[in-house]
């Protein structure tokens, strides 16, 4: 595939990924019982900023460092998948945001550079492992008075 094609899918697929997260925001059912955060920035906005960070590297057409963020979102994402399958509470959304991941993965994939593809799918793995909070619970807003019958 040409550089420039594998460069313009690459913003395309950013693109996407930003997409998909905009409409997690309006999603009202299983994505809402699904919490996850790195150091309580939640993952919503580190998908965002991946995105951006991915585009700015193509746009730039820095090939390795595209790679090694592509190797890293993947570890990342199988541990985000493991965490919904253990569970067996799935988001859509977050499923499509993976299935994006995968293919920027596949698009960049370097057979001859299969240790920084291994050494970024660990590293991103690894990193989550650590640093991932994530819970499954549904979020009510509880109030007092709505508790108690009082008030509208």
């Amino acid at each position: 595939m040409k550089d420039t094609t594998k460069r313009v899918l690459n913003i395309a697929l950013s693109f996407i990924g930003i997409g998909v997260v905009i409409f997690y925001n309006l999603c009202s059912g299983t994505c809402s019982y699904l919490r996850g955060s790195v150091f309580n920035i939640d993952l919503k906005y580190i998908g965002a900023s991946y995105m951006v960070a991915f585009m700015v590297v193509n746009l730039f057409r820095w090939s390795l460092p595209a790679l090694l963020l592509a190797s890293a979102a993947l570890g990342i994402e199988f541990y985000l998948i493991g965490f919904q399958v253990r569970y067996w509470t799935f988001c859509h959304f977050c499923l499509a945001f993976g299935g994006v991941i995968i293919v920027q993965f596949i698009l960049n994939f370097d057979r001859l550079k299969k240790w920084h593809m291994i050494f970024g799918a660990v590293i991103g793995l690894l990193f989550f492992i650590l640093f991932f909070k994530g819970s499954i619970l549904p979020t009510y807003n509880f109030s007092l008075s709505s508790r108690f019958g009082a008030g509208g």
